[in-house]
């Protein structure tokens, strides 16, 4: 789901959390990004509804061949899970912690 530079596309950054000042912090950059890979077409403002069968199960097959992909890409998270440093960083469900970040 990113675009052919392996970029996030259009639609992550419109719909990027901003603070009261209308900026984007690394905290909220952050937070978006994990609601991507929750779930990517809410943390889009993306409502399925609202688009075409067509583009729906173009965009399901997509997020099912990432899911697939992401299998994979776990397996090796797992394993290098038991041997980090910070097991914090894998714990689940996953917790943002505020000492890992300066206040807002």
């Amino acid at each position: 789901l990113t675009d052919e530079n392996n970029s996030m596309t259009i639609p992550f950054y419109r719909a990027l959390k901003r603070d009261e000042r209308g900026a984007c912090t690394v905290r909220l950059m952050l937070e978006s990004v994990h609601s991507f890979l929750v779930d990517p077409l809410p943390s889009w403002k993306v409502h399925a509804d609202a688009m075409s069968a067509e583009k729906v199960a173009k965009v399901t097959r997509a997020i099912q061949v990432h899911r697939e992909m992401n299998e994979d890409r776990l397996h090796v998270i797992e394993q290098y899970a038991s041997k980090v440093l910070h097991k914090e960083f894998f714990q689940w469900p996953f917790r943002w912690r505020d000492e890992w970040l300066p206040p807002p």
